[in-house]
């Protein structure tokens, strides 16, 4: 009869253990490095401004709304946390590793950049999906826009 006992109470703790690793392995974040690769003549020589935002799919939307254009004098540029929000200056031929956390919920990766003279949103941002195995991602900045490599 313990046995029995013994044997019914592992059965119905067990799988609850197995669920809650589970459940705490889904929120565990993943590193993503970015190459951040800029051409030797970039933003009429001045040190250009990137933000790199990581986002689920409600912010994504927002910030995607508000544009480049307009984003590194909004007020939600603030309201962000230092885990969702990456800022720094890259100048002429420098080249950059930006390690990024995703979790499961990261919808976007999306790289806003404040040029000097250009008003191009498509020149301005470049938007990432991360692929569930893919860790490394280049991105070239130009004259006057970003590509993903």
């Amino acid at each position: 009869m313990k046995r029995l006992w013994r044997t019914g109470v592992f059965l119905f703790i067990f799988p609850g253990f197995i669920m809650g690793c589970a459940m705490n392995y889904k929120l565990k974040p993943t590193q993503i490095t970015l190459f951040i690769e800029a051409g030797p003549h970039i933003n009429g020589g001045v040190l250009l401004p990137l933000d790199i935002i990581v986002v689920d799919a409600s912010l994504s939307d927002l910030i995607l709304d508000i544009g480049p254009e307009v984003w590194f004098g909004h007020s939600s540029r603030d309201r962000l946390v230092k885990k969702e929000l990456r800022r720094f200056a890259i100048s002429s031929g420098e080249i950059r590793e930006i390690k990024v956390d995703v979790t499961r919920k990261t919808k976007r990766i999306i790289i806003y950049a404040d040029y000097e003279n250009d008003m191009d949103r498509n020149g301005q941002q470049l938007v990432i999906e991360p692929k569930r195995w893919h860790f490394n991602y280049t991105i070239h900045i130009g004259l006057n826009k970003m590509e993903l490599l």
